[in-house]
Order: structure tokens, then sequence, then C-alpha cells
């Protein structure tokens, strides 16, 4: 996986020098470096039933998970650079452009499936969360007043990350890709826990990893036209605190 986010990780400051640095620098006239190679990871075929059972076991697991997080959120362009072009002038500078074009994010997940689960997503310095309890459900964003109640149907119609709570058809659908397969299976390691991966590949892809306790560890959206949303577990703990399902302070 590591040659999956290398791009991603770079942090946006580093990219800001890059965009300023690419307007002054003349291009190498030196041969291009030898790519690295990596061992290939052959995958086995399986079933779209194997990868329901695995969803489905993960509906019914208990952890705390902290996921770091890289999407391209709504209404920005594909790549940071594109964005600190658009917005580094309208953002009162540097400083302000780069909270807001930096594609990363921290969620983390106080997963108690079916009956409650807590999400809170901080993203281009706004932090929000998300509790539902049952058939109730309250969204409170970090320095407003209050938080406000809304039903479960309402709260998955724009979740950002909705795909850690849905299940094997809904995650398709909105890639764009058919519930019915193929899938394919491999063996990796996220956050220093072995996993198996299954993965729905067409035109798009999404790609699910779960921890031997059924823990979901990373989720991989790509679609044609952006950027991969990637959902990687950083951080895994057993279990729930009570206290979490509380509306934040402050």
């Amino acid at each position: 996986m590591e040659a999956r986010r290398r791009y991603g990780s770079v942090p946006a400051a580093l990219l800001l020098a890059a965009v300023i640095l690419s307007a002054c620098t003349p291009p190498s006239s030196g041969a291009p470096n030898a790519p690295t190679e990596t061992p290939a990871i052959t995958p086995t075929v399986t079933t779209i039933a194997e990868l329901r059972a695995a969803v489905a076991t993960w509906h019914r697991t208990s952890a705390t998970i902290t996921y770091r997080t890289e999407r391209q959120r709504p209404g920005l362009p594909e790549s940071v650079h594109q964005c600190l072009r658009a917005v580094v002038e309208e953002r009162s500078g540097v400083p302000a452009a780069l909270r807001y074009c930096d594609p990363s994010g921290i969620v983390t997940l106080v997963w108690d499936a079916p009956q409650r689960w807590r999400l809170d997503v901080r993203e281009a310095g706004t932090t929000t969360t998300t509790i539902v309890v049952g058939d109730d459900g309250l969204v409170c964003v970090r320095g407003q007043p209050s938080c406000r109640t809304r039903t479960v149907d309402a709260i998955l119609g724009d979740l950002p990350f909705v795909e850690l709570i849905t299940g094997v058809a809904e995650t398709a659908r909105s890639a764009g890709l058919s519930a019915d397969g193929p899938v394919t299976m491999t063996e990796d390691v996220v956050a220093d826990i072995p996993v198996r991966c299954f993965e729905l590949r067409a035109e798009s892809a999404a790609r699910w990893c779960f921890a031997d306790d059924g823990a979901l560890l990373w989720l991989e959206l790509e679609t044609e036209g952006h950027s991969p949303t990637i959902i990687e577990a950083t951080r895994v703990s057993d279990g729930v605190d009570d206290a979490r399902f509380d509306p934040p302070a402050g």
C-alpha cells in the first residue's frame, strides 16, 4: 500500500513550495532515475458473498479507530497544486490556502454497531461530530453554538466517509460499481495489523481491508476524474467508552 499513498502523504506546505519552484526551475537535462521495484502482490479470486460476510462481521464489531484520510473534498480542484493556485490570493494568504486545500484529515470512529456509533471528522481546520444512537442522530460543528438533531437517513445522505458505515451495495453504488463482483482478495498489513483486503474493480474501484477480529482498517475508493479517497487506520482499540456518545463540550 505504500506505493498507493506516497503522493498523498506529502504535506501541503511542501506542495506549495513545489508550485512556486516549478515556475522558476528549468527542466532537468539528466536521465531519469530507474524506478524502484516493489514485490508484486498476487490477488486471488473470491466471491461477493465473502466480501459481504466480512462487512457483516464489521457491522457486529465494537472498536474505537482513528484513521488518517485523504480525499478530494466536494467543490475542490482535483489536485492540491490546482487548488493552491486558485485560492492562495482569495483566502487571505498562504496559511489559509494551505488549510483549505489540504486533502488530508483525521477521522475517529467510535463503533458499537448496529445500535450506536460516533464519527469525528477533522478537515480543513473544522471538526464535525456525528452521533447516532438507535434512531436518534445529532450533528455538532466545533465553534457553533448548538448541535442539530437529524434523522439517521438524513445524516447518511451527506456524511463524509459514509462508506465506513454502509454496506457493500451502497459503497459500490457510490463508486459506480456493480455490487455483484468480481472480487479479488489479497493479504496486507495496516497499522502493524495483518489484514485481508477485498477489491471490486472496473472503471472505478473499491477496496476494503479487515483485521482478523472484523475491524475495518483500510477503505479506498477510486472514481474516474477524481483523486482516490483513502481511509487508513493508524490507531485501533477494542471496545468503546460510553461517555463518547454524549454531545461534545464546546
